[in-house]
This record gives C-alpha cells, sequence and structure tokens, in this order.
C-alpha cells in the first residue's frame, strides 16, 4: 500500500493529462466538422444563387426575344446552307463558304456564338468556349 500512495498522484496527474490530450482531440475533431459543414453550406448556397442567376438570364433573354425579329433572322441565315445543299450548282458555294468559316479567328466564332445565343434567349456562350477548349 505504501507504493499505491506513493504513485497515486502521478497516476492521477498522467490521467488529467490524458484527459486533457483527449478533449482538445475532441474539440479540434468538433472545429474540423464545423468547418465542414460550413463549406458545404457555402457552397450549395452559391450554387442556389447561380443557379438563380441563370433561370433570371434565361427568363431575361426569353422575354426580350418575344419583341425581337433577331432569332428569326438566324433562323434564317442558318437554314441557308441546309436548302441551298439540294440546289446542286450550289454546293460548291457552301463548301467555299464553309472553308472560309473554318479559317475565321476564334474570337470571331465566340462572337458569333453569343449574337445567336442572345438572339435565342439561351446562355450557350460557356458551350461554345468549351467546345473549343
Amino acid at each position: 500500500m505504501g507504493w499505491f500512495a506513493f504513485l497515486s498522484p502521478i497516476f492521477e496527474h498522467v490521467a488529467k493529462i490524458g484527459s486533457s490530450y483527449m478533449k482538445r482531440k475532441e474539440v479540434i475533431a468538433e472545429g474540423r466538422i464545423a468547418l465542414e459543414q460550413a463549406k458545404a453550406t457555402a457552397e450549395a448556397k452559391l450554387q442556389i444563387t447561380k443557379l438563380t442567376a441563370d433561370i433570371e438570364w434565361e427568363k431575361l433573354m426569353a422575354d426580350g426575344s418575344t419583341r425581337s425579329w433577331k432569332d428569326e433572322f438566324w433562323t434564317i441565315l442558318l437554314a441557308i446552307p441546309l436548302f441551298l445543299a439540294f440546289i446542286p450548282g450550289a454546293v460548291g458555294w457552301i463548301e467555299d463558304g464553309f472553308n472560309v468559316l473554318a479559317m475565321m479567328p476564334q474570337w470571331y466564332g465566340i462572337a458569333i456564338g453569343a449574337a445567336i445565343s442572345a438572339a435565342f434567349g439561351k446562355n450557350i456562350i460557356q458551350y461554345f468556349t468549351n467546345m473549343k477548349k
């Protein structure tokens, strides 16, 4: 019993150190969990904001196109090669035209894509830029 009485305060001190170490680890783990939850919540809010902005953009463009002839213009312009493809004498012109368009600068193709997407009320500029990559 003599040794136990002598070692008891040492064991108690070691137990306190171990207990405080475990509490510190628990607090750190809880902090990490809270941080991950906060990140997930912020990311979800960001995605909701982005989707809401995209929907508003689509609605704005669709509303604007009701008073405009741009979509009809681009539809007709894009359909011309389709119709001319059935006229034997025009096939060479179509091929030559597309060969010239294939050599256009990237910025011009993106600008045309932006004009067409704006006319149809679609936000597909990102689609065109991703397609070029």
